[in-house]
């Protein structure tokens, strides 16, 4: 038995709805649903680009081993930041 509701909306394009659904919450929904989810994604999207921008910068300056050196600096000045900017 299907607890999805289906009406003229949904045979127009639009997505069903969703009424008693009691499934279990896995992956990033269950990070994002969960209190300071959302803080954790947002702190680990800025360790991301920071490692990224400084491995990018190392390239150009010392090539392969740059790029190495920037990622694993970026990590910490990411993770700095994010320590230090978001409550």
């Amino acid at each position: 038995m299907s607890d999805t509701h289906f009406s003229a909306e949904s045979a127009l394009g639009r997505p069903p709805v969703v009424t008693g659904y009691h499934g279990a919450r896995t992956g990033a929904m269950l990070l994002v649903t969960t209190p300071g989810g959302c803080m954790k994604l947002l702190r680990t999207l800025l360790v991301f680009i920071a490692a990224t921008v400084l491995a990018a910068l190392g390239q150009q300056v010392l090539g392969i081993w740059g790029m190495v050196l920037g990622s694993i600096a970026g990590i910490f000045v990411g993770y700095w930041a994010a320590r230090r900017l978001m409550p």
